[in-house]
């Protein structure tokens, strides 16, 4: 498909979004040098979009090769100057080169070209926040508010901005204001849950979640969200309900069955833990997030080595899965299979190079390998 795709790149007049997409899709699959080969025969072809600069930037940065990113990324901003999707590329390669005042400059220009993309004003508070000035992200953050009331991530982050400041039933109200405007968000729930809790107030996310399911009780998300926060054993039935909710608003929702899947298992009913992660739906082959987790329930039971074989499976079928990667190197180690350990550790590195706990877990991996230098 990858190859089929890159030919109509080729042949096709395109606008740069394409590029950028083929990036994304193609890091899971092609070596990063075969990409990063690709990525340069389309810039060579078309040095007029700005696209086929980005797209290489962000290959460079995945695979570490610093010095060139940043060459790039100022010729990309000397060419277009006026474009803040370069600014930022630029700016995530000061942060990797750990240059925080060129890191500053850069975010500052995108931010002066559009004041209005939240995703450069969510990346300039990141930056106030690691220096601990969190009153300069406030203001920041009101101001996008103020501009784009309809940006959800921008309200989050204002809440925790508040919290920090210690402004905390501002930082509440807000958070609460957030899962009303969009109760897609899962950290807001978190945030509202915990710091409710903290607040004395612990059934305010529980009554918000049910608020939801009245006055848009159509959406499964609602519903979704409420069985996230159902999470006491007494809740248990009322959570198991929402949940059935959720299937017979979206009979595709693989959240819902997993979360049945893990509430059942905290039950104790393990067989049919293991049942609903087999959905009539999907005949005999569910999604992988169902397949991983009843592998998940093996590892539940002591079964170590029925859990390993069952997510070897998983990751054969979908060799990026992050999450399948990340279980497997933690069986692997409480097995003692320190080769299976090696191989899990170097693929969390490979999938995201810009993770540092893949790199420990790499280092360690190497060690127990009897490959010292290998760990440093």
């Amino acid at each position: 498909v990858l190859g089929f795709v890159k030919d109509q790149l080729v042949e096709q007049v395109i606008f740069g979004d394409g590029l950028l997409e083929f990036q994304a899709r193609a890091r899971d699959t092609l070596e990063p040098e075969e990409l990063l080969a690709l990525l340069r025969e389309a810039l060579d072809a078309r040095p007029d979009l700005w696209h086929a600069w980005s797209a290489i930037i962000g290959q460079l940065l995945d695979m570490d090769q610093l010095d060139e990113a940043w060459q790039l990324a100022c010729r990309a901003t000397e060419r277009f100057p006026l474009l803040p999707r370069l600014w930022l590329d630029r700016a995530t390669v000061c942060r990797a080169r750990a240059d925080g005042d060129a890191e500053l400059e850069a975010l500052e220009t995108a931010y002066q070209i559009n004041p209005d993309w939240g995703t450069v004003v969510r990346a300039l508070c990141d930056l106030h926040d690691r220096r601990g000035d969190f009153d300069r992200s406030r203001q920041l953050l009101e101001k996008a508010v103020g501009r784009s009331p309809l940006d959800i991530s921008n309200r989050i982050l204002l809440a925790e901005t508040l919290w920090r400041l210690e402004e905390r039933e501002q930082a509440l109200e807000c958070i609460h204001d957030a899962v009303q405007r969009d109760p897609g968000y899962e950290r807001a729930w978190d945030l509202l849950n915990g710091w409710a809790d903290q607040l004395g107030c612990p059934d305010r996310a529980l009554e918000a979640a049910r608020e939801l399911t009245v006055h848009r009780g159509g959406e499964a998300r609602s519903w979704l969200m409420l069985a996230r926060l159902l999470d006491a054993p007494e809740e248990m039935d009322e959570r198991m309900a929402a949940l059935d909710k959720v299937i017979e608003l979206s009979p595709r929702c693989e959240d819902a069955y997993d979360m049945r899947a893990v509430s059942l298992a905290r039950a104790g009913h393990w067989d049919e833990a293991q049942e609903a992660c087999r959905p009539p739906l999907w005949n005999d082959r569910p999604p992988v997030i169902l397949r991983a987790r009843s592998a998940w329930l093996e590892a539940e039971q002591g079964n170590l080595q029925d859990a390993i074989a069952a997510m070897r499976e998983v990751v054969q079928d979908e060799p990026y899965f992050f999450e399948a990667w990340s279980r497997l190197a933690d069986w692997n180690v409480l097995a003692r299979d320190y080769a299976g350990y090696l191989e899990a550790a170097e693929m969390l590195v490979r999938l995201r190079p810009q993770y540092e706990v893949g790199y420990g877990c790499l280092g360690e991996a190497r060690l127990l390998n009897n490959d010292r230098e290998g760990s440093r």
